[in-house]
């Protein structure tokens, strides 16, 4: 079963339409060259692996970099700054409407 074991690895093809659309979307929005690739455990693995339903996992580098170099995400002081919250979410609405237009 997919249960087993608990966490496979799982990687999406850079040359997904999914991983380009949010690729140019953070170039567009930040002005930045997304890096890819992910050193969390997720359960995307399922989606993609189960499925075959690309899957692509962003976000924010807030925290402290001194105490956390990987940013606060999923530590006790787990924060983000409100203007990298608004960026991700233009981020998301550029990627899918970049998407859509795909579709069109």
């Amino acid at each position: 079963t997919y249960r087993e074991p608990w966490f496979e690895p799982n990687l999406t093809s850079p040359t997904t339409p999914l991983v380009r659309h949010v690729a140019e979307a953070v170039r567009s929005v930040t002005g930045r060259t997304p890096s890819p690739g992910t050193i969390t455990k997720q359960d995307r693995f399922v989606l993609g692996n189960h499925m075959g339903i690309p899957t692509v996992s962003f976000g924010p580098r807030s925290g402290n970099r001194e105490t956390s170099p990987r940013g606060a995400e999923h530590q006790p002081d787990e924060a983000i700054a409100i203007d990298e919250l608004h960026q991700g979410a233009e981020v998301t609405l550029e990627a899918v409407n970049r998407w859509l237009e795909d579709q069109a």
